[in-house]
């Protein structure tokens, strides 16, 4: 298993609970799952992707179609919750691609 596929497996652990890849990165560091190497080399990767985009939610808004519209629909509704959800749905999945794309 390499480095990376090992940290955003256990990433996946604390996904649900903490909301950030790299925030669930640094818990498995933390607890002892990976190296403070492998957990810094996949929030740099993670970063990378990001590009200019400090939060996933930023990224999203910026690169999916219609993301925007919808956050903006939901915050005039008062249910930004609805939206927060969706983004981290769509964390979890590109998580769960990271661990896909780096387990060859």
């Amino acid at each position: 298993m390499n480095e990376l596929h090992r940290a955003f497996l256990a990433a996946r652990n604390y996904i649900h609970n903490l909301g950030f890849i790299c925030v669930a990165l640094d818990r498995a560091c933390y607890r002892g799952e990976i190296t403070e190497r492998q957990a810094s080399n996949a929030i740099a990767l993670v970063r990378e992707r990001l590009g200019s985009h400090y939060t996933l939610n930023n990224w999203v808004c910026e690169n999916i179609p219609g993301f925007r519209e919808i956050q903006e629909e939901a915050q005039a509704r008062g249910d930004h919750q609805t939206y927060l959800n969706m983004v981290q749905e769509f964390r979890v999945r590109w998580l769960d691609a990271l661990i896909k794309e780096f387990s060859k």
